[in-house]
């Protein structure tokens, strides 16, 4: 079930392709694309990596000094040291 045209989420998808990996990328998509499957959470998903890439420069899943690979984290956050700005776009 889509709650946006197709155009819409294929522009939202190639904002995200270039900083998500491949595996977790094509599994949204799979998600969203599978018949009678309820998409939804699988679009958002999809949007708020999109709105943090956009918005913050975010990376997904860097990997931190200590080996730790958070979901995502903004790097632009005036005020806040890059452990502070980490962000859950998705449950790991």
């Amino acid at each position: 079930m889509l709650i946006f045209s197709r155009r819409t989420l294929q522009s939202v998808i190639d904002t995200v392709s270039g900083h998500t990996p491949d595996s977790q990328l094509r599994s949204l998509i799979n998600a969203v694309e599978k018949p009678n499957k309820n998409g939804i959470p699988g679009v958002w998903e999809l949007y708020l990596l999109a709105g943090h890439i956009l918005a913050h420069n975010a990376k997904v899943e860097p990997t931190l000094a200590n080996g730790k690979k958070p979901v995502a984290m903004a790097r632009d956050l005036p005020g806040l040291t890059p452990s502070e700005t980490k962000t859950a776009a998705a449950a790991s």
